[in-house]
């Protein structure tokens, strides 16, 4: 059963959705969702993932911060 954030009077500020599109989602995803992108995204953006290559390091950066807003976020609390 999905949770559609914002049904119970939550509804997704700007910042919600702009973290959410970094991730790859949409506005129906759930925390355990939020998660589960998040992990997958920092196995493949990592440098060790990359021999040491730093070239993906913003792109990590921003994954982590859209990450770190939305665990934050009462729309998924």
């Amino acid at each position: 059963m999905r949770r559609t954030p914002g049904a119970a009077g939550k509804p997704l500020s700007p910042e919600d959705r702009a973290s959410l599109r970094i991730l790859g989602l949409t506005a129906d995803a759930t925390l355990k969702d939020i998660k589960l992108r998040y992990k997958d995204l920092v196995r493949k953006l990592h440098p060790d993932a990359h021999g040491g290559d730093r070239r993906h390091e913003a792109a990590l950066r921003r994954v982590i911060d859209a990450y770190t807003h939305l665990a934050k976020s009462p729309a998924f609390l």
